[in-house]
């Protein structure tokens, strides 16, 4: 039995295979932390899922279009990934805030070091991304991509995307610090009265019991912060529609 391939199918399908793997590698919301077989799955299936057939097979043609959809996936998932940056932020505050910094080890997932909430809020957060169907909502984005950015290369790069990833960085900044807020003002409020103790009570060691009592704040006022995380969330989701909205029409063909 003999197997017909049709090399305008198959050039489809390996370019739409590249634009996957681009986003993949690009985007922090499949991390590494799933295993290479998961990732590899991912890229195959949604590959062929939105494979078209492409016209011109010449091989500078399939050079060009492949060039163009590495960077086609690799800018939507840094503005789709960038999102999730922000719980990362509020982690790092807190760790910093309550001292738990010098905890930061390498993290081998990331490749950057880590304390333990800076660590844990971006896990949990990716958690809470896939459960509510997230990765669904990916999967809508690069099929929306590809119609309206085509696989054959036919794209251009509007300056004003340098725009959007700048707005999308400054409202991160922002959501970051709000999502750690309740958190931040007890600990600073336990500064203030830590100070006051080492100024009337100058003969007790304050720096022994501060940092025992920060750390137990710290616990009890992280519950609130996890209270945000349903509404942050919501948030982030829209800002990861936004910025996939934003990046398509950027790179769309007029």
């Amino acid at each position: 039995m003999e197997l017909a391939l049709d090399a305008h199918w198959a050039s489809g399908y390996l370019l739409a295979m590249i634009r996957v793997s681009a986003f993949v590698v690009a985007t922090p919301l499949l991390p590494r932390s799933i295993p290479v077989v998961g990732r590899a799955g991912v890229v195959i299936v949604l590959g062929f899922a939105l494979t078209s057939p492409m016209a011109d097979t010449s091989v500078p043609a399939l050079f060009g279009a492949a060039g163009v959809n590495v960077a086609v996936g690799l800018l939507l998932g840094f503005l789709t990934g960038v999102v999730l940056h922000l719980f990362t932020i509020a982690g790092d505050a807190l760790d910093v805030t309550s001292g738990l910094s010098v905890a930061a080890v390498f993290d081998p997932l990331t490749g950057d070091r880590g304390a333990i909430l800076g660590r844990l809020f971006p896990l949990a957060a990716v958690t809470i991304f896939l459960a509510v169907g997230g990765l669904g909502a990916l999967v809508e984005g690069l099929a929306a991509s590809v119609t309206a950015i085509p696989l054959d290369g036919a794209v251009r790069f509007d300056p004003g995307l340098v725009g959007v990833a700048i707005a999308i960085t400054g409202r991160l900044l922002v959501a970051g610090v709000e999502l750690a807020l309740p958190a931040i003002a007890a600990l600073f409020l336990s500064e203030v009265v830590l100070g006051l103790a080492s100024r009337f009570a100058p003969q007790a060691n304050v720096l022994m019991l501060g940092l025992p009592l920060k750390i137990i704040l710290l616990l009890v006022t992280v519950g609130l912060v996890l209270l945000l995380f349903p509404e942050a969330m919501a948030g982030m989701m829209e800002m990861i529609e936004r910025a996939f909205v934003d990046g398509i029409d950027g790179m769309r063909v007029a």
